[in-house]
């Protein structure tokens, strides 16, 4: 994604859209992977920066049970996909940085409670799969009320997330961190720190927050 000269971002050179149930990959440097709609779902990228080259999943539930079923539906095959095509492209496994978000409660309607119960089970899904695979979650943004878009940019592996209200949280390529959902945390952002095991609980009302893993105490984003 090219940038103006008062530092705002501009459309991306070559913009790749990952749809619902789908995973892209890219080596392209002008290409910027970008997930629109995610709502309960979870899009979960990973970046190897020496190539500069990486992918997206948009998956929209947590287990796949089926084996006649296309993988990249699922957070947990879908993972195991998106790695496996990377790795095919010649990627360095050690390299990749792995980020999530979605999860979130975003209807108020009568499926209010199967779709939170979709939320949670996909994120957790995605760190547990996260953590059978041995791969190290460096950062994500999880949980809430709102929609998201999620842009992976290849120049540089920064993701953007934005949310259904044109609020955005940058992620650059960082060193490694773990991402907590914590129980009374509906939006958590965490980033920094060291690898950890994340977990996921129960969503509930409230304002965002940001945490920083290398001292565990959430806080109160900023207005």
């Amino acid at each position: 994604m090219a940038r103006s000269e008062d530092g705002q971002d501009t459309l991306p050179t070559h913009l790749i859209l990952v749809g619902l149930g789908k995973m892209e990959v890219s080596e392209d440097p002008e290409a910027t992977l970008r997930a629109f709609g995610i709502g309960s779902t979870v899009a979960v990228s990973a970046y190897d920066p020496v190539r500069m080259a990486g992918g997206m999943l948009h998956a929209m539930l947590p287990h796949n049970n089926m084996v006649t079923q296309a993988p990249t539906k699922f957070v947990d095959t879908g993972i195991r996909a998106l790695k496996e095509a990377l790795l095919a492209m010649g990627l360095v496994e050690e390299r990749l940085i792995w980020r999530f978000t979605g999860g979130g409660q975003v209807l108020g309607t009568a499926r209010a409670d199967i779709l939170s119960n979709i939320a949670r089970e996909n994120i957790a899904s995605a760190t547990d799969t996260a953590a059978r695979c041995g791969m190290a979650i460096f950062a994500c943004e999880v949980g809430g009320h709102k929609g998201r878009t999620a842009s992976l940019r290849m120049a540089d592996g920064r993701l953007q997330v934005c949310d259904s209200e044109g609020h955005c949280m940058d992620f650059e390529a960082p060193a490694p961190a773990a991402c907590l959902a914590e129980e009374k945390a509906p939006d958590v952002r965490y980033e920094a720190g060291t690898p950890a095991v994340a977990r996921a609980g129960p969503q509930q009302a409230g304002g965002p927050l940001i945490g920083d893993l290398t001292d565990g105490t959430p806080r109160e984003a900023a207005q």
